[in-house]
């Protein structure tokens, strides 16, 4: 093995830059199993491996047909495939200089067929190799050896795409670290002024908007904890969001939730939360006065080519005059729908209030 060369400790050493910044040290990978299952169906031998060449080991990143997870560096037959850098077949391993005295060759598990093709990082860095292994002797068609090659590619295809995950969610993680302070400094800032205004409507006025703020930053840890690859449960998220906002309530009002599953874009699922948080905040300050007991209720079903998420409360309602001059309270929801990508409605109800929320049940391909 060329282990001593300069030429490989370069190379090596490259190698170990690039694996520390891909996401694929710590675990296999499903795809890369297939891959490995499919790669010794194809050629007809019992054993497929992803390997990938770690510091001082050769760990296998998927394997099919065997309970090993590595090799010591030096009885890694794919360092030759390395060094070829394209196909390498060796049809009896015992017959072939390079590997006749490697332990995993002479012993247990007795590897007597070796065929692998090398697997690259998204900078084109050799890693490892996609290969099969057979307890004896063997020579495969041109068809498998083609197909073997083909079957590296789509490795290399998965390591590319986990680097972009990886980034995107390196990037996301910034990105919510950085809007997490701007909410704290906003909040910070908004109490600050309230305790330095004198009258009364001006300091509750920076006290709510101060809450508000603080509202958000919580529903933007939960959804934060919600989203996956910028798609979100809505069932899970307004759970989440609802074991929220329990704390707020006061004694003898209860929330109560029934939500069919529903995936939507992660902003827009950030506004249905702004518009799930202000209603209740406004059902928890209005409608139940004088310690008088209730229920909130959020209900969202699929009704037709829409979903429809229905909140009401069996408060005292909405007087009049207050309904038809509106408020902040429901330009925040309207503006909350909006981004969601909803329409908002207000549904006639003999007791509380009560309001629709109307989501198209099919999302265009981009985010809103």
């Amino acid at each position: 093995m060329p282990l001593n060369s300069k030429t490989w400790t370069t190379e090596h050493s490259e190698r170990q830059s690039e694996l520390r910044a891909l996401p694929m040290s710590s675990s296999t990978n499903e795809h890369f199993e297939r891959l490995a299952w499919l790669a010794a169906r194809i050629c007809e031998v019992p054993i497929g491996l992803v390997t990938i060449l770690e510091a001082n080991r050769q760990d296998f990143k998927a394997s099919y047909g065997t309970d090993l997870d590595g090799t010591p560096l030096d009885q890694a037959i794919c360092v030759h495939t390395i060094a070829k850098g394209g196909l390498l077949e060796i049809h009896d391993t015992l017959e072939d200089d390079r590997t006749k005295n490697n332990g995993i060759c002479t012993g247990e598990p007795f590897v007597r067929f070796y065929a692998g093709t090398p697997i690259h990082s998204p900078a084109g860095v050799a890693l490892g190799s996609l290969c099969v292994l057979g307890h004896e002797p063997h020579t495969l068609t041109e068809m498998q050896r083609e197909a073997l090659v083909a079957l590296g590619r789509e490795v290399d295809a998965q390591i590319q795409l986990l680097s972009a995950m990886d980034t995107q969610r390196i990037l996301a993680s910034e990105i919510d670290h950085r809007v997490k302070n701007s909410l704290q400094m906003v909040g910070a800032f908004l109490r600050m002024q309230a305790r330095r205004v004198k009258g009364q409507e001006a300091k509750a006025a920076l006290e709510q908007a101060e809450r508000r703020v603080g509202s958000i930053s919580l529903l933007h840890d939960q959804l934060h904890l919600s989203a996956s690859y910028n798609r979100v449960d809505l069932k899970a998220f307004l759970h989440r969001v609802a074991r929220l906002t329990e704390g707020q309530l006061p004694y003898r009002v209860s929330l109560s939730v029934e939500l069919e599953p529903f995936e939507l874009f992660a902003g827009r699922a950030s506004g249905v939360a702004m518009l799930v948080n202000e209603f209740v905040t406004n059902s928890v300050k209005h409608a139940f006065p004088d310690g008088k007991g209730g229920t909130i209720r959020l209900y969202g079903r699929y009704e037709g080519p829409d979903y429809l998420l229905d909140l009401g409360d069996d408060g005292v309602g909405i007087p009049d005059g207050a309904a038809k001059s509106g408020g902040l309270g429901l330009s925040i929801m309207e503006a909350s729908a909006g981004q969601a990508g909803g329409v908002l409605t207000r549904i006639p109800s003999e007791h509380g209030v009560q309001f629709r929320l109307t989501l198209p049940a099919q999302e265009s391909g981009d985010e809103a």
